[in-house]
């Protein structure tokens, strides 16, 4: 696995994915050296992204860890499969892959790197009258290995149920 390499904030270094998932490597790119972080192998990742800062990274897969890449060691966030996640200042954003029972659907949640705390930004079509209805569409990223494809009828089946057909 190599699908998700990321660059630091400031251009120095990259980071990519070795072992099918279960090594970080971050390569300088001035000088070429590699340093590698194991991960937990219950943690399959298949994203990276830098902290704003360029002193962490996040990991989403099979669950959301931090690695400080001052000291090493796969901090674990959250243990339930991660689609996507981005660091926003002192927060990561992530959206897990399972899906909650229509209609909510897709969930959209913040976590504090500082306290833990989590808020749920979006609770899928639950926040559809917050959006208006002509605000909304659905949308299919394919052939990304996270997207719901190909059971991206049967998903959005499954989060509109419920709903008008209009």
């Amino acid at each position: 696995i190599n699908n998700a390499p990321a660059y630091s904030p400031d251009g120095k270094s990259l980071a990519h994915l070795r072992n099918s998932g279960r090594r970080l490597v971050l390569r300088d790119l001035i000088s070429s050296v590699e340093r590698e972080f194991p991960i937990p192998t219950n943690a399959l990742a298949r994203s990276i992204e830098f902290c704003p800062d360029g002193r962490s990274v996040v990991l989403g897969g099979a669950g959301l860890y931090r690695v400080p890449l001052d000291r090493g060691g796969a901090e674990p966030l959250v243990t339930e499969a991660i689609r996507y996640a981005v660091c926003v200042g002192t927060d990561v954003i992530y959206i897990p892959t399972g899906r909650v029972p229509a209609p909510n659907g897709l969930r959209v949640v913040r976590r504090s790197l500082v306290s833990g705390e989590e808020t749920e930004l979006y609770h899928g079509m639950a926040s559809l009258d917050a959006c208006g209805i002509d605000n909304v569409m659905f949308e299919v990223d394919y052939p990304h290995s996270d997207s719901t494809w190909p059971d991206s009828r049967a998903v959005a089946a499954e989060t509109m149920a419920g709903l008008d057909r209009e």
